[in-house]
């Protein structure tokens, strides 16, 4: 019989195959939709596992999705894929005066610490939601790292002790990839960034701060600045195309780690259309300023 919109159901797998559509409440799930052809919730399948790729390239809904998905569904592992439209994305606790080169840069706070990145269509974020116990800063970064050497041959990358990914050129290291996390009571996540064909350029702007701006003293926490960034010399005719055989073998290197599992690809509309995504854009801290000098 098919699970109606409120019914409590504490069969699991009734639960994932038949509506899809829950939030945990204790040891039991209150069935928040019903499941329709093309509903988002039909779309993360039954099992413990799963690899997700967002079309948007909206940076409040992309970050509103990464949320949602590491904080309410049931799976225990989660590779999550997306790219933005430019835009600065600060740590929790960051101060913007000192890290976003105002006034033209659009910003915005994300949910987790760690540092400031660009993002762009030539950077590909990678997010991956596990077990608390099986956290560590490393892991998933080396993924990466193996990813594209056994699939691509892209040597010469090595992963930092506060798992960035550095890119070793001529004896100077070039930093391609920043991480940051978050860790709560049962489960943990890591998002990360990987240049592939990033205007550097606008980058730097966007990062850099002008001489001779009045800054505000607070207790905001600074980022780890990198004195040389670079591009992953990934192969590709153009960005989509690398990003899209990034998704690949990142997907396949996981797949190594955890098991084979469904690939869900959605679009902009689907994930637009969860309300929870919606409630998490509208909680973010976002910035669109100028200011005079």
């Amino acid at each position: 019989m098919p699970i109606a919109s409120g019914e409590i159901c504490t069969d699991v797998w009734k639960l994932s195959s038949e509506s899809n559509c829950a939030l945990f409440r204790g040891r039991s799930l209150l069935v928040r939709y019903v499941t329709t052809p093309s509903g988002f919730m039909s779309l993360l399948p039954r099992g413990l596992k799963a690899t997700v790729l967002s079309r948007s390239t909206n940076p409040y809904l992309n970050l509103s999705l990464e949320t949602y998905l590491f904080t309410t569904q049931p799976q225990t592992h989660i590779l999550l894929f997306y790219r933005n439209r430019p835009t600065v994305v600060i740590g929790r606790n960051q101060n913007p005066f000192s890290q976003v080169n105002l006034p033209a840069t659009p910003f915005l706070r994300r949910y987790s610490g760690g540092g400031t990145v660009y993002h762009d269509l030539g950077n590909v974020n990678f997010s991956v939601k596990m077990p608390r116990a099986e956290f560590t800063r490393k892991v998933y970064a080396e993924m990466v790292v193996r990813a594209i050497e056994r699939r691509h041959h892209v040597g010469g990358c090595r992963v930092t002790d506060r798992g960035d990914i550095v890119m070793v050129k001529a004896d100077e290291g070039y930093k391609v990839s920043g991480s940051a996390y978050k860790v709560s009571k049962d489960m943990a996540y890591h998002h990360g960034t990987m240049l592939l064909g990033s205007d550097l350029n606008e980058l730097r702007k966007a990062l850099r701060v002008e001489p001779g701006r009045i800054m505000i003293r607070d207790k905001g926490v600074d980022s780890v600045r990198a004195n040389h960034v670079a591009n992953v010399p990934f192969p590709g005719e153009d960005n989509t195309v690398k990003f899209n055989d990034f998704v690949e073998v990142v997907k396949e290197e996981f797949e190594e780690m955890h098991g084979k599992h469904r690939f869900i690809e959605l679009s902009e509309e689907e994930v637009s259309n969860i309300p929870e995504v919606k409630r998490s854009m509208e909680q973010l801290t976002v910035a669109l300023l100028s200011y005079a000098y």
